[in-house]
């Protein structure tokens, strides 16, 4: 079973969707201070892709139309390119469903966040089921991304841990898949950068909180595994915002999450323009989707923060 929707050999040329997103890419905002100071956000959003929007609902809504166009665009080559990628943008749609079968508000509540998602046809029958969790999972760990020979199953997991111990792992199972496969070079450093952005906010959390479980870092990021366990074991925060540093080349001003987590997309941004350089085409679709992304959690941002100072919500923000 696969978990995204098969295309088939449909699509477009590569050229023909390389020239489609160059043109899309003028409709990116780029007044933020504007759009920040203005009183009515909606008014000034009326002359963008954002017309009409007034929610952050609807702004995830309108990222996920984006997503969706460009895998119906794609061809079979891209698309299996950019698999892992699609994979990962659906997992919240995921969990979001099995969190509604939890509460066991199913059908209106599943249909609704569905309607843009590109997960297949056969695991969408199976999330507007009466399936109970369970069953859903024994299915789930069949799709390779979310294999794990010799490890414990999803059930057991689901068992012990509940469902923050299911997100938590076929989170971490489809980063190390995809790292540790033959994935494109470009999406291989992409997904090797982001998990060492995860593994820093799960050792700055650990820190900052004194949290006295020990944590679990995800394997296949550039920095190894036991410089985190060093740093971690030292319990000084200065050496976290000094890997945070050599990360992005940028200095944390704060210590807040929010604060690192911006410092480390920003960085990670900075990092996929360069892949843009070096990979003209994959790097340009990477670049598209994930400044597309950035872009949805700052007008996010922005919807939520009205009432929050400027400057504050500024520094949240990755332009």
């Amino acid at each position: 079973m696969e978990f995204l929707r098969d295309r088939g050999d449909k699509g477009y040329p590569e050229d023909y969707l390389m020239a489609r997103i160059r043109g899309r890419q003028g409709l990116f905002l780029k007044e933020w201070d504007k759009l920040l100071l203005n009183p009515d956000i909606s008014s000034f959003l009326t002359s963008s892709h954002y017309s009409g929007i007034h929610s952050s609902e609807e702004i995830r809504e309108r990222y996920l139309k984006e997503v969706n166009w460009i895998y119906f665009q794609m061809n079979r080559n891209l698309r299996h390119i950019f698999k892992p990628y699609f994979i990962y943008s659906e997992l919240e749609t995921l969990l979001t469903c099995l969190r509604y079968h939890q509460g066991k508000e199913v059908s209106a509540e599943v249909a609704r966040v569905l309607v843009f998602s590109l997960i297949s046809d056969r695991i969408k029958n199976r999330l507007f089921s009466k399936a109970d969790i369970p069953e859903f999972l024994s299915i789930l760990e069949k799709i390779p991304p979310f294999k794990a020979s010799g490890l414990p199953g999803l059930i057991d997991i689901y068992i012990s841990e509940g469902m923050p111990g299911v997100e938590r792992t076929i989170t971490v199972r489809l980063l190390q898949y995809t790292v540790h496969s033959d994935t494109h070079p470009v999406i291989n450093r992409f997904f090797s950068s982001f998990i060492d952005s995860l593994n820093i906010i799960t050792l700055y959390k650990f820190l900052r909180w004194s949290i006295e479980s020990s944590p679990v870092f995800i394997s296949g990021g550039s920095i190894n595994n036991s410089i985190l366990d060093r740093v971690l074991k030292s319990q000084d925060m200065m050496e976290v915002i000094e890997l945070v540093y050599r990360q992005t080349g940028i200095r944390a001003e704060g210590t807040g999450v929010p604060n690192i987590r911006s410092i480390l997309e920003k960085g990670l941004t900075k990092k996929i323009k360069t892949m843009r350089q070096e990979s003209p085409n994959i790097g340009l679709i990477l670049h598209y989707l994930w400044r597309f992304s950035m872009e949805t959690k700052n007008l996010s941002i922005i919807l939520r923060g009205k009432s929050i100072d400027r400057n504050l919500v500024m520094g949240e923000m990755v332009s």
